[in-house]
């Protein structure tokens, strides 16, 4: 075996060794009483419901901010709100490999089905990224705001310095740097401007607040109550976290973050219940979710493949 070959199949097999090494971790110190017990109480056909109702939203919105961001980006008119709705279906299905896939998706298909060139498509991708990430620290800087700041100040300073990540993002862009502003892959970034790119955190404000409502209410129905602040400026956290390709889908990862963050805002006597009441709500959501995602990717695949190839660019 090549040494090429023996690096790509290391990057295949490591994440899921670390995914499994810190599930194995996390079940070890929750004892399995106290998680069937959180299981247990749990009505099933109301969190089905959640959880489906939540990815449907979230594609609905999702595919509303991109539809909008990419028509600023590349001054496209002929991509609908359903063939958004149809990619990112796709994609979501895609992500399940890893995050960077469904995002890589997203260009590759405006690209093969829409004819948006690769670089503008890609840049597309990164406005979107950056539009995302800005968004998500404004919502840890409002849980600041209102008072969901972390008492550990290791914790409060990690908080503080994502809340500072979105005035900085708009500065950049505000500013617009000549060293980035050369680079064709930025392009995209700059040319919607700060405009462009306000008008892209409206659009993706919806989005962002049915992720942070989703978890919020799943969390509720496992017992575990944090305040509006509190959801606010933790989630965020879990968020970036899930998204580092260390581990696919962020499993193992997602759910260490979230029980150290939230278990001691679990309205459980005991702290080994308050784990368990996190892991089970971190990671009975993200599965029966990531299902629900394969689903409605496969739903859409067939209309995705046989859209015939439009020209998106305004003709000059």
């Amino acid at each position: 075996m090549s040494e090429r070959a023996l690096y790509k199949r290391l990057a295949r097999i490591v994440p899921w060794l670390v995914a499994i090494a810190i599930l194995i971790w996390l079940f070890s110190t929750v004892p399995r009483r106290e998680l069937a017990l959180a299981l247990a109480r749990v009505p099933v056909p109301l969190y089905l419901a959640l959880v489906v109702g939540h990815v449907g939203a979230t594609l609905c919105t999702d595919g509303l901010a991109c539809l909008v961001t990419i028509r600023y980006a590349v001054t496209a008119r002929s991509l609908h709100y359903l063939d958004m709705i149809s990619i990112r279906a796709v994609t979501y299905f895609l992500g399940l490999v890893n995050y960077g896939v469904g995002q890589g998706g997203i260009a590759y298909l405006l690209h093969q089905r829409h004819a948006v060139p690769l670089p503008e498509a890609f840049g597309c991708i990164l406005l979107m990224g950056g539009i995302n990430v800005s968004l998500v620290a404004a919502a840890a800087a409002a849980g600041l705001v209102f008072g969901g700041a972390p008492a550990d100040p290791t914790l409060r300073i990690i908080v503080l310095t994502l809340a500072c990540m979105f005035p900085t993002y708009l500065a950049v862009v505000a500013i617009r740097p000549p060293f980035l502003a050369r680079i064709r892959l930025l392009q995209p970034l700059f040319e919607a401007g700060l405009k462009g790119n306000l008008v892209g955190l409206l659009a993706r404000t919806p989005h962002v607040f049915i992720l942070l409502l989703g978890h919020f209410l799943a969390m509720r129905v496992f017992g575990v109550r944090p305040s509006p602040g509190q959801t606010l400026t933790l989630l965020p956290l879990v968020f970036f976290v899930a998204v580092v390709p260390v581990s696919p889908f962020g499993l193992g990862t997602a759910q260490a973050t979230a029980v150290a963050l939230f278990a001691p805002l679990a309205a459980w006597p005991t702290a080994d219940g308050r784990k368990a009441a996190v892991l089970a709500y971190s990671l009975s959501f993200q599965i029966l979710g990531m299902i629900v995602q394969a689903l409605l990717g496969v739903a859409f695949l067939r209309r995705v493949t046989r859209t015939g190839r439009l020209d998106l660019r305004d003709s000059r």
